[in-house]
């Protein structure tokens, strides 16, 4: 990472000094130095994003390298349709997993575990326990399977 270069001298002059004062003036520097690093890379980030779209339309001048912005722009009515669709699904079947599965499992403690676990299990990571779940677990993983895997993710492909 980047350092600031008055750093070792602010640290060497506040152990010289050897007062609090000095140590608390030397800290909140550095605390505030690496709040605007977080900041900058968080700025970055979002430029470097920004680039990479413009980018994608660039590509859409030459009628090879365009396919991207193409295929989105011929489908764009029919993936706001699944996504509608698939959003809704999803924030109810995080909420059934929260309502139901907050008190014994940990990754559903709130809604926001909830999806997070949910948006685990769509590549495949299913943590099982030692134990085998109950029933109702058992029936919410085969209707999140179905919906999300079977049919929403056949609906895209099919959409593309």
């Amino acid at each position: 990472e980047f350092s600031p270069p008055h750093v070792l001298e602010e640290l060497t002059a506040a152990f010289k000094a050897n007062e609090q004062h000095a140590y608390f003036e030397c800290f909140a520097g550095l605390l505030g130095y690496a709040s605007n690093l977080s900041t900058l890379k968080t700025a970055g980030f979002y430029i470097i994003l920004a680039l990479f779209f413009r980018l994608v339309i660039l590509l859409d001048v030459h009628p090879r390298l365009g396919l991207l912005v193409q295929v989105a722009r011929k489908c764009a009515d029919d993936t706001f349709h699944f996504m509608l669709q698939f959003t809704l699904m999803y924030a109810m079947l995080s909420y059934l997993a929260f309502w139901s599965f907050s008190e014994s499992r940990a990754e559903f403690s709130s809604i926001s575990w909830s999806a997070y676990a949910l948006f685990r299990y769509f590549p495949g990571e299913f943590e099982f326990p030692e134990e085998p779940p109950d029933t109702k677990f058992v029936v919410f993983l085969i209707i999140y399977v179905f919906v999300v895997f079977v049919m929403m993710i056949n609906f895209l492909l099919a959409i593309v």
